[in-house]
């Protein structure tokens, strides 16, 4: 018996299975209709964040924080702000081992 092994992180295996579960819902016709571009006020992405207005608005006038703003009313988009939070993970040890190990491969393909 012949077979292939394959090694993924976390993520990526996450990411295949969410991707084949959306696409098996999809044919079956079950498929979540996505909430309205999932649009937040200000209040609501304060709890999401645990942040104070406060400190939203500062991040706004800074540019840090992606959001919308229609007339004086600022809009936030629930998928842009995880991904907002994701971009600042923090890799474990493990995972950064990982990538090192990964990118010494690349290199010694390449040559």
């Amino acid at each position: 018996m012949t077979g292939i092994i394959i090694t993924m992180g976390k993520e990526e295996m996450t990411e295949i299975i969410q991707t084949v579960v959306q696409t098996a819902l999809k044919d079956l016709g079950l498929e979540k209709e996505q909430e309205k571009e999932d649009l937040m006020s200000l209040i609501t992405t304060c709890e999401l964040l645990d942040m104070k207005p406060s400190a939203i608005y500062y991040k706004t006038c800074k540019r840090e924080i992606p959001f919308m703003k229609k007339g004086k009313k600022l809009y936030f988009s629930r998928i842009e702000i995880n991904d907002w939070l994701k971009s600042g993970k923090k890799f474990t040890i493990t995972e950064n081992q990982i990538i090192a190990d990964k990118k010494l491969l690349d290199l010694k393909i390449r040559k």
